[in-house]
């Protein structure tokens, strides 16, 4: 339909209007600024792509959007931080930057909030003729592609995601080590199977890789990351420990069979952060530099080590943090090092980094508008925490049955955060016949603040002595409830429901030990040797 007479009638009026405002107030419309830029624009572009080049062997690619000077000054920074044996990885010809991720229909994924991601993509498929369990990757150029996000970020963050997307990238030229029996081994990741609603006894099916729930060591994530990101899948894990490698000081204490593996298989020996004594533990570790910068008075160690701790939340690690705080304000009092560590505070997920803010808040020694400047204390705060992520829905959910027994796990990422603030939570589950049909089983647990996924005994219900039965389609729905027991505020979450059939011949993790086949399309067979 169209308008024709609309626009300038809307033309004239606008034009009208802001005549009338400057002859009234006796002003002209103020000029903007021209800008011209010194020299040969394009040109001095593809100069420093050609340097990237020379220097690292990857292209720079302009899709809807080009590269702009200092995106490729920040890039090529990244990729010098690298050492030399990560030039040139094979068949990672192109770096691509575009707008926004394309999302896949579908996929509830927020382009917007997408700063980098890595194809090509894969499906797991276990092959029943060939006893095998296989990885095809799709037919893409191997290449990781830049979005408009990244570019929002702190130069260190950025460098930091740069950094992990490479990671993803040297895992796919690589046969995808992260799927390697001696990674799977080291990170507990066990492959579970994952039957259609469909199947048939002897046939084909999908399968994943699920962490261990009683295994609490996992990868150390960005700080822009939730802490359960490195739990995912194995692909994540390795990602987050190449970024790990190179920028956190702690890695090789926290997670040294992780260190050890990119050390030797990927690094070629390179060490980011040599160590005097390498007989240190994490904690040790930890607590040698808290004593060195604070007799040293140098809080802005201080500080960094209290983000170094949050990446890989402990509540030892992390009470210990909040400690040295306290003595480095009986030294140092100043505004300037309250607002410093009461920032770093917010990084912190734990009941005593809470107090901390609060006892220095009590006593008038900082507003809250003096650390909302730093983007964790706006939104750990506690009126965006109870609007908003308080009612975030579990993810990852699985159900299988083991040793006879019926299980359902997930991954509650905001469980530290909610008791940090007080608030317990409890799961709350109900099993019921598909499509409005009978509710067979209900049952509900109370769960710590960690990190490591949740797994709940579905045979533990409220009415005793019920089945599963086979052969039927059932809807799990799964809730959270969080309570605070002082303040009798009450929180309920999306709910979260999956739906599956469990038959007696299914067996959800297979027996013995299976490496996984990466399979790689004709156009990427240099890339399949591992």
């Amino acid at each position: 339909m169209r308008f024709p007479s609309l626009v300038p009638i809307i033309l004239i009026v606008f034009f009208s209007l802001t005549t009338f405002i400057f002859a009234d107030t006796g002003t002209t419309k103020p000029k903007r600024p021209f800008y011209e830029y010194k020299g040969d624009y394009r040109g001095n572009i593809d100069l420093q792509k050609k340097a990237f080049k020379e220097s690292f062997s990857y292209e720079l690619m302009d899709l809807d959007i080009g590269w702009k000077p200092r995106e490729i000054e920040t890039i090529h920074k990244a990729f010098s931080q690298l050492p030399p044996i990560l030039y040139g990885v094979k068949g990672l010809n192109g770096l691509y930057r575009t707008a926004y991720l394309q999302a896949r229909k579908g996929g509830g994924i927020l382009p917007e909030e997408v700063p980098a991601a890595t194809f090509p993509a894969f499906t797991s498929i276990y092959r029943e003729n060939e006893k095998s369990y296989n990885i095809y990757v799709e037919d893409e150029t191997l290449r990781i592609e830049f979005y408009n996000p990244l570019f929002f970020e702190s130069e260190k963050e950025l460098i930091n995601i740069i950094h992990h997307e490479f990671g993803h990238a040297y895992d796919m030229s690589h046969g995808m080590l992260s799927v390697s029996l001696e990674w799977l081994n080291i990170t507990k990741f066990r492959i579970l199977h994952l039957p259609p609603l469909d199947a048939q006894e002897k046939g084909d099916f999908l399968f994943t890789f699920i962490n261990n729930p009683n295994v609490a060591r996992y990868a150390p994530t960005a700080l822009r990351q939730q802490g359960s990101y490195s739990l995912q899948n194995p692909q994540e894990d390795f990602a987050n420990s190449f970024a790990a490698y190179i920028h956190y000081p702690y890695f090789k204490y926290s997670n040294p069979e992780r260190y050890e593996f990119l050390k030797n298989k990927v690094f070629g020996g390179k060490d980011y952060f040599p160590a005097k004594d390498n007989n240190l533990n994490y904690i040790q570790a930890v607590t040698k530099d808290l004593n060195q910068a604070l007799n040293s008075k140098n809080w802005g160690k201080l500080g960094q080590i209290a983000l170094e701790v949050s990446r890989l939340p402990g509540q030892t690690e992390s009470d210990l943090v909040i400690d040295f705080f306290k003595k480095a304000l009986q030294v140092d009092s100043s505004k300037a090092s309250i607002i410093n560590f009461a920032e770093k505070s917010c990084f912190i997920l734990t009941s005593s980094a809470l107090e901390f803010r609060k006892d220095l808040a009590r006593k008038k020694l900082f507003t809250l508008k003096d650390i909302l400047g730093e983007n964790r204390c706006k939104h750990t705060a506690r009126q965006p925490f109870e609007k908003g992520s308080i009612k975030f829905p579990v993810s990852n959910v699985y159900f299988y049955r083991e040793n006879d027994s019926s299980f359902v796990q997930f991954i509650d990422s905001i469980a530290p955060q909610a008791s940090a603030r007080g608030y317990g939570s409890k799961y709350i589950w109900t099993l019921s016949v598909s499509n409005g049909g009978k509710v067979l089983g209900r049952g509900e647990k109370l769960e710590s603040s960690g990190m490591e996924p949740v797994r709940i005994k579905l045979n533990d219900s409220l009415n005793q002595g019920y089945k599963i039965p086979f052969g039927k389609k059932l809807t799990l729905k799964i809730e959270i409830k969080r309570t605070h027991p002082r303040t009798f505020k009450v929180f309920d979450s999306s709910a979260t429901k999956i739906q599956f059939i469990s038959q007696p011949w299914i067996l959800y993790f297979p027996n013995g030990t299976f490496k996984p086949r990466v399979i790689y399309p004709l156009s990427q067979l240099h890339l399949e040797k591992n």
